[in-house]
């Protein structure tokens, strides 16, 4: 199990913003269907036009997988599980590796 380089610098950029915000804050964020300035503001990773993603903890890589799915992008409900598990585990005192 391990962290790209870059998914480490962006898991690393985005823990204050995750560590100080609540859950509830967070569900906000992911679920609105209007602008919510924790998802647009901090977690935004691009916009353009009405489109827009933003950053939820996928990074983890399976170093001894035998099978690799390519191209599954996670909806609101993975990126709330993704981004209230992280915060969870990070809160219990778990390394960001593992949190991952």
């Amino acid at each position: 199990m391990s962290l790209s380089q870059a998914s480490r610098a962006l898991l690393e950029r985005m823990l204050p913003v995750i560590e100080r915000a609540t859950e509830d804050e967070i569900r906000l964020a992911v679920t609105s269907e209007g602008p919510s300035v924790l998802r647009d503001e901090p977690l935004g990773l691009i916009r353009e036009g009405d489109y827009s993603a933003f950053f939820a903890p996928f990074n983890w890589i399976n170093n001894e997988a035998d099978i690799v799915i390519v191209g599954v992008t996670p909806g609101k409900q993975q990126a709330l599980k993704a981004l209230l598990s992280f915060r969870t585990v990070l809160a219990a005192g778990g390394s960001l590796d593992e949190a991952a």
